[in-house]
């Protein structure tokens, strides 16, 4: 008896091992908002970075995904990123729409990608670099990786609502506009009485007499050249450059923090 059950374990295990890797439950599960292998966050850190991505993937239909790693390997972070997105399964809707923030802590690498037809429109590079520059240049770069966390999150959201903020603004500046116009319109239609712009108006009927004429020196007018000073040859600041690219669905910004 004992036999056959140590022969039904093995066996067990042997199909175990040979299930497809489709079939194996990956590192982690596609509610896993927020990945920190490395150990830099705090549990809390961690349950409160993952509530508030959920919150604005589920507003906005767009996955919102953190990965801090060790290392991409022998991959560029660029194909890491993809490698995570696509083996854990991210993204939400047919088109797995997705925007995630990738650290690698070993060579302190980043990569911000964007995929999905939505994804990659709203995140497209100049907005992947505007987050990428507050986060990294705030925050990576001096270590404070939770509040760069969460500052990735919040960027990505207000990227998101931009364009309906300028179109509500422009729509109330519209409003306005008509308003006035349509009072300006309205009072001079019905104006009676008013200041006239012409100076015959104030012209008695038997016109004008002068009965003294006399000069007086008012003003002086005095005429002054501002020469500036030379200005010294000013240095140019020390700019970090993102790499930014596209391809198979993706668009990636990258670099170093």
């Amino acid at each position: 008896m004992k036999k056959k059950l140590l022969a039904l374990v093995a066996a067990f295990t042997f199909l175990l091992c040979m299930l497809p890797s489709f079939l194996l439950p990956t590192r982690a599960d596609a509610n896993d908002y927020i990945v920190d292998e490395y150990g830099l966050l705090t549990n809390a850190e961690i349950q409160a970075l993952n509530n508030i991505a959920k919150d604005y993937s589920d507003k906005y239909k767009i996955g919102f995904y953190i990965r801090i790693m060790n290392s991409h390997g022998s991959q560029t972070i660029e194909q890491y990123s993809e490698s995570i997105f696509n083996s854990e399964g991210l993204g939400i809707g047919d088109e797995k729409e997705g925007i995630m923030l990738t650290l690698t802590m070993e060579d302190r690498k980043f990569d911000i990608l964007a995929h999905g037809q939505k994804g990659n429109r709203i995140f497209d590079e100049r907005a992947r670099e505007k987050i990428a520059s507050v986060v990294v240049y705030d925050y990576l770069r001096y270590n404070k990786y939770g509040e760069g966390a969460k500052v990735f999150l919040d960027e990505c959201s207000k990227t998101i609502l931009l364009p309906y903020m300028i179109k509500g603004a422009i729509t109330v500046i519209a409003s306005l506009v008509i308003s006035i116009v349509t009072i300006i319109a309205f009072r001079s239609k019905h104006k009676t009485k008013g200041i006239s712009n012409e100076a015959y108006a104030y012209i008695p009927p038997g016109g004008l007499r002068l009965q003294t004429s006399q000069d007086l020196f008012l003003y002086r007018s005095e005429s002054r050249t501002y020469n500036p000073p030379a200005s010294s040859s000013s240095s140019g600041g020390s700019g970090g450059g993102f790499h930014s690219s596209s391809g198979g669905g993706f668009g990636h910004t990258s670099g170093h923090f």
